[in-house]
């Protein structure tokens, strides 16, 4: 049978379009919603803390040792450093400023660029051990508890609870809460914290403590060595409102308490916060971050959804036409066409007759 070029044609293009829509979908939608090499954001907090004074503990005035309720601002910066196939190694470095005091600390962290968790460096890349998620949500966040969390300030990975949906920044959210809590870890948090004091230091300490604390420590103060060794405790708890298209963390606050440790008796005795932060994203980075969201899922939108459903639609329109279009045009009988026409002659001539 016979079957129309344009119809080949048509059949080609519509099995070409069909193909391109299922690469788009399956090969390349994979690809351009990793974490780009691109990334680079920069987020601002504001907030209050406590802070240890180290002029003021070096001097003995227990007045101005412990500052409550200062004013702080925080910068986030987490970017992606460089790419290796589907992992990336990423910064996440966070300055806390109070007046003229800042406290800067860097992690760098391997994450897998589909699921945001981390994974194995390349070779002769160093990076943070670590496992769970370490700088944000993957891309389609889940609505369940199956996420983990890395806390870099003890080191731990812990359970991310699911707190239901909401909506931040004029953008639809899931909500989360994390908690952790153990023995400060963090090599850069311990470097601004002193790791012994002097006992005269330490009794002249005491009438911060509550009356339970003071009345453990002031007995045992004989017995302590001089310096008197400390350790520290952390708590934590953090809350984040994730996109549910692209993950970002449109708002989020961090609530991180660092307690001083002593052993005393055999037990170790917690004393007083040294280091205190609460704080939460400000209007302005919400906005921010919630323009970065709109724009990142119109692409997503491009690309997983419109892009392969045009190419489809459109080759199976041209598979139809194929189809249709596949029979070529049947000819005319001859003799039927003279026959046709020759009625056409003589038939004026037969009716005149007729008439006359």
């Amino acid at each position: 049978m016979r079957i129309r070029r344009s119809s080949i044609v048509f059949g080609a293009v519509g099995i070409v379009l069909i193909a391109a829509a299922a690469v788009v979908r399956f090969a390349i939608v994979p690809v351009a919603t990793r974490l780009p090499a691109s990334t680079d954001l920069v987020i601002h907090y504001a907030g209050k803390a406590t802070l240890l004074n180290p002029a003021a503990l070096a001097s003995g005035d227990t007045a101005k040792v412990l500052q409550s309720g200062v004013p702080i601002t925080l910068d986030r910066r987490t970017r992606v450093l460089s790419t290796h196939g589907n992992t990336a190694i990423v910064s996440d470095a966070i300055t806390v400023h109070a007046g003229s005091t800042t406290l800067p600390n860097t992690h760098v962290y391997a994450v897998n660029r589909s699921n945001l968790e981390a994974t194995r460096p390349p070779n002769g890349q160093k990076v943070e051990p670590a496992s769970g998620l370490t700088v944000t949500f993957p891309i389609g966040p889940k609505a369940n508890n199956s996420y983990r969390y890395y806390d870099a300030t003890t080191e731990r990975t812990v359970p991310v609870a699911y707190k239901g949906s909401s909506s931040s920044g004029g953008r639809g959210t899931h909500d989360y809460a994390i908690t952790a809590a153990g023995p400060v870890k963090d090599k850069n948090l311990l470097s601004t914290l002193p790791a012994s004091l002097p006992k005269k230091t330490l009794a002249s300490l005491a009438p911060l403590l509550p009356a339970n604390l003071r009345a453990a420590l002031t007995p045992a103060l004989s017995t302590l060595p001089d310096p008197v060794p400390l350790t520290y405790t952390a708590s934590t708890a953090i809350t984040a409102q994730a996109d549910k298209t692209t993950g970002i963390a449109i708002n989020e606050s961090i609530n991180e308490t660092v307690t001083v440790q002593v052993a005393v008796g055999g037990r170790t005795v917690s004393l007083v916060p040294v280091l205190a932060i609460n704080a939460s994203v400000t209007p302005d980075s919400i906005h921010y971050l919630a323009g970065k969201a709109k724009s990142a899922a119109r692409l997503l939108f491009l690309v997983k959804t419109l892009a392969p459903l045009v190419l489809l639609i459109l080759g199976l329109v041209a598979v139809v036409v194929a189809i249709l279009r596949r029979k070529p045009a049947t000819p005319e009988d001859p003799g039927s066409a003279q026959q046709t026409g020759a009625n056409a002659a003589t038939g004026p001539a037969d009716r005149s007759q007729e008439v006359g």
